[in-house]
């Protein structure tokens, strides 16, 4: 009975053939010819260009009247765990490289399959995938990198895309702190964690996780009237190679770090290029990702949630402390100088200072209260409470509270949601992030933040 249809179907002379294929222009497919020339590859859109030399690993892409140019593999490019020992390689030495064409419909462009990198005298088997493709109308170049670590080896840290040749760029674009622009030649060492004085002995590696480095998984370039951008896809254990020493250039490229010991997952970053374009035009783009990704949310929809955002608009908003109560074992500790170890404005002092701006004219106040714990400003957190006894416990914040209120000022509580201090009263070893071995110094921050201390 289930070859009934096909038979009447053949009997009343219908005939079954192949459909003729679609030219890849009729159904979206980016219009991309990839063609070789011994270990030179090219991908060549009709907006982009780009080649790789399989040899060495550089990358060049021709976008528009720029050339953006990566570096050659570099040793330590990739760090490998075999057994017990764990190593730094150079990517282009591994014993295997292979490249074929790679094109998934949405994508096209090239595969790099790398295999095997010696130590001592033995071979580390792990195969690390590299694609780089071009997609969409744009011709973005998306880089994904992935490893086979099911043969004894593991990647515990990869940096590909190689960090750009920066010597021709005049600008580099980072979103930290309020946004920096650094340009290429700037006279005097930069970093964006150790800039501050207060921490001489910081050996935290730049991550996604401490706040200093990005606020936004991205950065690019200006050079000339064109710039471009790289977005971290994969942001959770990502991370960014660093380097400005003073005079520049600066060197940044996509860095990505172990999860739980190995690279585990597919690792994505995109490379937009913008033949006219400055810092305002990669920020544009980096709020039209978060659109289709889904991450962004419009302020009229925040609003709709708290309605209290909508008195941020147009508003002032400052931090003010209560109480800093610094112990002699801290790095901020200034022996000598009690006034600065010990600081304190009680609650009812800051409730006078905001009736005297109201006074003034400021009419629409957003207070962020710092330094409200009971010991004051970043101690024995989780354990915050009770309120700071000696600026008027949970009296005087119930007062600073009520003058806000009074005044048509909001009144918001700055708090800490992730270090665990060690003198907590509730502080126990065993509910702590630990170190994957207690041998060699600190890697996880925030034990970094404080030099070998784990």
């Amino acid at each position: 009975m289930k070859l009934l249809p096909l038979i009447v179907a053949l009997s009343c002379g219908f005939s079954l053939r192949a459909a003729e294929p679609l030219a890849r222009a009729d159904w979206g497919a980016p219009l991309v010819d990839v063609t070789s020339a011994g270990p030179g590859w090219t991908i060549a859109g009709r907006r982009n260009t780009v080649t790789l030399d399989a040899r060495d690993l550089t990358v060049r892409v021709q976008a528009g009247p720029v050339t953006w140019a990566m570096t050659a593999s570099q040793p330590g490019d990739i760090r490998i765990k075999a057994g017990a020992d764990e190593f730094a390689a150079r990517l282009a030495d591994a014993q295997k490289i292979s490249v074929a064409r790679f094109d998934t419909g949405a994508r096209t462009g090239v595969k790099v399959t790398l295999t095997g990198w010696k130590h001592g005298g033995a071979t580390a088997e792990v195969s690390v995938y590299l694609t780089l493709a071009l997609e969409g109308p744009d011709e973005e170049l998306v880089c994904e990198v992935a490893a086979d670590e099911t043969h004894g080896a593991a990647v515990r840290q990869l940096d590909w895309p190689a960090a750009l040749d920066a010597r021709q760029v005049d600008d580099t674009v980072l979103n930290h702190y309020r946004g920096i622009l650094l340009p290429r030649n700037w006279p005097k060492a930069y970093n964006p964690i150790r800039d501050d004085p207060d921490y001489p002995n910081d050996t935290s590696e730049i991550q996604s996780d401490v706040v200093e480095c990005w606020s936004q998984s991205w950065w690019g370039f200006e050079r000339g009237g064109s710039a471009m951008m790289v977005i971290v896809e994969t942001p959770d254990d990502a991370a960014y190679q660093w380097s400005h020493p003073a005079g520049g250039p600066t060197v940044i490229g996509p860095r990505w770090r172990g999860q739980l010991g190995r690279l585990g997952y597919v690792r994505t970053a995109r490379l937009v290029f913008f033949p006219a374009g400055n810092y305002v035009t990669l920020a544009q783009r980096y709020r039209r990702y978060a659109m289709e990704t889904g991450t962004w949310v419009p302020l009229r929809e925040k609003i709709a949630r708290s309605p209290q955002v909508a008195a941020l608009v147009g508003g002032v908003e400052a931090r003010l402390g209560i109480l800093r109560n610094i112990v002699p074992e801290s790095r901020l500790f200034k022996k000598g100088q009690p006034e600065v170890n010990h600081t304190l404005t009680t609650f009812d002092q800051r409730a006078q200072q905001l009736r005297d701006l109201k006074a003034k004219g400021i009419e629409r106040f957003n207070l962020v209260l710092t330094g409200w714990p009971h010991l004051g400003y970043d101690r024995q957190h989780p354990d915050a409470l009770p309120v700071a006894p000696e600026a008027g416990g949970w009296e005087g914040m119930k007062r600073l509270a009520d003058a806000c209120q009074e005044l048509g000022y909001m009144f918001t509580l700055h708090d800490q949601y992730r270090d665990y201090y060690v003198d907590a009263p509730s502080f126990r070893p065993e509910f702590a992030v630990h170190e994957e071995t207690p041998d060699g110094p600190a890697t996880l921050f925030p034990g970094t933040r404080f030099g070998s201390w784990k």
